[in-house]
């Protein structure tokens, strides 16, 4: 009787269904610096009964609200809140490795001598009749965020909706491939595969 160790074929499905939603995360992704970070987590698989489980994560602070969307908010320590038309002049990131803080505690206030220099440029580009180089405010309404996971914002079609039915067909496929040929089995047995 032929016999195999199940951890393979566990990681084997695990390795197909990670790469397939990792590369469906890639296109319906709307930020740059999101789908540069996005990493897979492999946990598990170890031992033969044990689960064989990856996570798909996005380490910035900040995916959750670019999805999710925010109610409104007001400066916490500072006045007034600062954000730039174009986020390559925003002193608070470029010094900082790849841009955007992937931490709460990246985040940088800008310094007196920023904020009067952001705001001469606001009068120059006033006077010229162009657009603001930052934009200041006193508050911010909510906003509804990308909803790319669901297919909403208009950056996927359904998102990561049905993803299951997607790629269930061809773990179902290489898991009775494997069965076969690798494991002996009455013509009475059954197997099942199960998605989470």
């Amino acid at each position: 009787m032929a016999t195999s160790d199940p951890r393979s074929i566990k990681l084997e499905l695990v390795e197909y269904a990670s790469k397939r939603a990792y590369d469906r995360l890639q296109e319906i992704t709307p930020s740059r610096r999101l789908r540069d970070s996005l990493r897979v987590l492999f946990l598990g698989g170890g031992s033969v009964f044990g689960d064989a489980v990856a996570f798909l994560e996005y380490p910035e602070y900040w995916a959750v609200y670019l999805h999710d969307g925010h109610s409104g908010f007001n400066p916490t320590f500072a006045k007034k809140l600062v954000f730039f038309a174009d986020p390559n002049d925003d002193p608070r990131i470029a010094p900082l490795p790849g841009g955007y803080p992937t931490r709460f505690s990246d985040a940088k206030r800008l310094t007196a001598a920023q904020y009067a220099e952001g705001l001469r440029r606001n009068r120059q580009r006033a006077r010229q009749g162009g657009t603001p180089f930052m934009y200041v405010l006193p508050s911010v309404g909510p906003w509804g965020g990308y909803k790319w996971l669901e297919g909403g914002g208009g950056f996927a079609d359904g998102g990561m909706r049905g993803f299951g039915d997607t790629v269930g067909p061809e773990m179902a496929r290489r898991f009775r491939t494997w069965i076969k040929t690798r494991v002996a089995v009455s013509s009475e047995a059954k197997v099942s595969l199960k998605l989470k």
